[in-house]
């Protein structure tokens, strides 16, 4: 599955105002909430799952890139949601920089196999470390959106 196929223009924060890693994943999870790709009752399920996972491993990946995912009940389909964070923030990431792209999936429990492809595309599309910088400077989702779109095709 592809990012391209995940995210749309109302998914994507391109100005990120969290100062830790739990706020960052708070907005993007209150961000589904907003968008109706969740439900309001399971916000609080489906932010402890990602949490629960970011305290077991980090999922900053380096390069200023985190993908927070975690299994939710609550929904039927794999959905993502993508936030910008101009500064960066602490995330415990693997080079232990602060982390600026940050791509938040929920997965419902029988996609795991599809979440893990999901998760070896986007850090194969992350890693070019020319489109990250592009992404991070882009001022708009929709700007966001048409670099990830070129990328993938």
């Amino acid at each position: 599955m592809l990012l391209m196929d995940l995210l749309s223009e109302d998914v994507i924060e391109p100005n990120l105002r969290a100062t830790t890693r739990d706020e960052a994943l708070a907005e993007l999870v209150d961000l589904l909430v907003t968008t109706g790709s969740l439900t309001s009752e399971a916000r609080d399920r489906a932010l402890a799952a990602v949490v629960a996972r970011e305290k077991r491993q980090s999922t900053g990946l380096g390069s200023g890139v985190a993908i927070p995912h975690g299994t939710c009940p609550d929904v039927d389909e794999v959905v993502a949601a993508l936030g910008i964070h101009r500064k960066g923030v602490p995330f415990e990431a693997i080079d232990e920089q602060p982390v600026r792209l940050v791509i938040l999936l929920l997965v419902p429990p029988n996609l795991l196999q599809a979440h893990i492809r999901t998760l070896a595309g986007i850090a194969r599309v992350l890693n070019d470390s020319e489109l990250r910088e592009q992404l991070i400077a882009s001022p708009t989702a929709q700007e966001l959106l048409d670099l990830l779109i070129d990328q993938e095709e």
